[in-house]
């Protein structure tokens, strides 16, 4: 799955901390069709964190981009999280909306207006567990 967020080059910098070394995150990955973070992917995060001759070694953010729910939708109340979805809507979904799920990467996804979203630090729960 192509990560739109990886278009974003300052995040790339900020976040997944890509020409930094070690610091770089170890599950952002490129290809011919782009860049996408594997961090969620169970299968492929298991064989990444198996690795050690990876230059990149960095855990940076949580992998997923989550929300708060500004107010009531979709049989959720107004301060629920959901996140992100990347995955095939099938032409469901349109390009003026937001494409979320309750889960990371499950169904069942659905549109959300932007303007009902709250972008929230998806870097938080690793900050906070670096702490601890």
């Amino acid at each position: 799955m192509i990560d739109s967020r990886l278009s974003n080059v300052d995040a790339l910098h900020t976040v997944c901390k890509i020409e930094q070394g070690a610091d770089c995150c170890k599950y952002l990955v490129f290809g011919s069709g782009g860049g996408c973070c594997l961090r969620l992917d169970p299968d492929l995060r298991e064989t990444i964190d198996a690795r050690e001759d990876m230059h990149a070694r960095a855990v940076n953010c949580t992998g997923w981009p989550r929300f708060k729910l500004l107010h009531d939708a979709e049989g959720l109340e107004a301060g629920a999280t959901v996140y992100l979805y990347t995955g095939q809507t099938f032409g469901v979904c349109s390009e003026a909306g937001v494409t979320v799920t309750v889960e990371p990467g499950e169904y069942p996804f659905f549109e959300l207006d932007e303007d009902s979203l709250e972008l929230l630090d998806h870097t938080a729960d690793v900050k906070a567990s670096d702490e601890t």
